[in-house]
């Protein structure tokens, strides 16, 4: 009896009445960043039949949506990792979640340039852009290669910011052994500032990807912040 209950509350006769979500990397694209058009003709013919579909992924609007151009996603999207609730189809934010200090920021650039890291900052002005000094081992250049086309990114000699300028977050790329102990220190630094991840960049071998957020920004709250909204 106990089963049948749970069976009942996890798949509702109509899966109409379910919000669906996915993540984009290593998830709804290729291994090589693409979005097929099978992928694109069956989803969208789920979405005109009623599915409650959208997408959470760490990436921002200008990188997110020229991957799936043509998708009729009819919900907003959840980009950054949770920093913002978007219309996809016109890049405009419903929601925001908190930012980083220009105080945290400033350390963390001071520290791991103390270390020889090289930081991706990422702000928001009515615009977004990705500033970062230089492209230093091979996973960095790979991802500056990846948004070759993409004019947020900007290569600067040093980090400043306008006063209006919001830091949405902040990413470092190296190998596990020398990002492993910097994704301990700012855990251990920040425990209630920062929201962490740690994780084997998809794109090439041996390199890893260590992004930051502010606590506040996180995909599953604003999932629920998205849901209450339905």
């Amino acid at each position: 009896e106990t089963l049948t209950k749970m069976r009942d509350v996890l798949s509702p006769a109509n899966p109409k009445e379910l919000l669906y979500i996915s993540d984009l990397d290593g998830t709804l694209l290729t291994p090589d960043s693409n979005f097929s058009k099978d992928a694109l003709r069956r989803l969208n013919r789920l979405i005109d039949l009623g599915l409650k579909f959208t997408i959470a992924t760490a990436r921002n609007h200008d990188s997110a949506h020229p991957l799936l151009r043509g998708l009729n996603l009819k919900l907003p999207v959840i980009l950054f990792n949770g920093v913002y609730l978007t219309d996809f189809h016109t890049g405009k934010n419903f929601l925001m979640s908190d930012f980083i200090t220009r105080k945290i920021i400033l350390e963390i650039i001071g520290t791991v340039s103390t270390l020889g890291m090289d930081p991706f900052v990422y702000t928001f002005n009515e615009e977004h852009r990705a500033y970062y000094r230089k492209a230093s081992n091979p996973g960095a250049k790979a991802y500056v290669d990846s948004l070759d086309n993409d004019t947020c990114l900007q290569q600067v000699q040093d980090f400043s910011f306008a006063d209006t300028e919001r830091i949405s977050g902040f990413l470092l790329i190296e190998t596990r052994e020398t990002l492993g102990p910097v994704y301990q220190y700012l855990k251990e630094k920040y425990p209630e500032e920062l929201n962490c991840y740690f994780a084997q960049d998809l794109s090439i071998s041996g390199y890893y990807w260590l992004q930051c957020y502010h606590q506040e920004a996180d995909k599953g709250k604003m999932v629920k912040k998205l849901s209450r909204h339905l």
